[in-house]
């Protein structure tokens, strides 16, 4: 239930960002969000946590050191947040606009 209200509070800022942005929730165990028919993050959910996979722009800033590079994966994105409770819901939504702004 937590997580659901995190994920919501996500949900409402990303579909923010712009008019054509796209929730594609018909997926086994995520959700991802395009931009221009470009996925740019993905959220994957666990029992007690949130994985966030989401596309890195070249000047890609992470101040706090956050995200974890992916690439080797191959998954088609190249950072991953974990969302635990007492990760900090402005640092995380900063490195998900930048991953918006991967799509303009």
């Amino acid at each position: 239930e937590k997580s659901r209200e995190v994920f919501k509070r996500y949900s409402a800022q990303i579909r923010s960002f712009g008019s054509e942005v796209v929730e594609v929730v018909d997926q086994k165990t995520g959700i991802t969000y395009k931009n221009n028919k470009v996925s740019f993050a993905r959220f994957e959910f666990r029992s007690d946590y949130i994985n966030v996979l989401f596309k890195e722009k070249p000047e890609f800033v992470d101040p706090k050191n956050l995200s974890k590079d992916v690439r080797s994966h191959k998954w088609g994105f190249e950072r991953l947040v974990k969302i635990e409770p007492e990760a900090s819901f402005d640092d995380i939504l900063y490195l998900l606009k930048q991953a918006y702004e991967t799509t303009l």
